[in-house]
C-alpha cells in the first residue's frame, strides 16, 4: 500500500490543531494513536475538513498513517447523506418548475 504524502500548509495544520483541541486531543495524538471512540470521532472531523479542502482519500490516509479505505469508510455515511439531500433539493425545485 503506497500512501500519497501531501505537505500540510500552516493554515491546514493550524485548523487541524483546532479541530483536535476541540475534542481534547493534539493533532500528533490523532495521527499516532489507536482506535478508541472519541479519538475516532476527532479524526473523522479532521478527515471531513481535509476533504472539504480538496484532499483525496489517499492523501488524507497518508497524513494520518491510515489506508485510504479507512478514510473512505469513516466519511461514507456523511457523504451519502449529503448526496441524498442534494437529490431531494433538486427534485423539490424540479417539481416547482425551477431549474436547479
Amino acid at each position: 500500500m503506497s500512501q500519497m504524502k501531501r505537505p500540510l500548509s500552516e493554515r491546514w495544520n493550524r485548523d487541524l490543531e483546532v479541530i483536535a483541541s476541540l475534542h481534547g486531543f493534539t493533532l500528533k495524538r490523532l495521527i499516532n494513536e489507536g482506535k478508541f471512540g472519541k479519538l475516532c470521532v476527532a479524526r473523522k472531523d479532521c478527515y471531513a475538513y481535509l476533504r472539504e479542502q480538496g484532499w483525496s482519500y489517499p492523501e488524507i490516509g497518508g497524513l494520518f498513517n491510515r489506508d485510504h479505505t479507512t478514510v473512505l469508510y469513516a466519511l461514507e455515511p456523511e457523504e451519502r447523506q449529503r448526496a441524498k439531500n442534494e437529490r431531494a433539493m433538486k427534485a423539490y425545485w424540479r417539481k416547482r418548475g425551477i431549474a436547479a
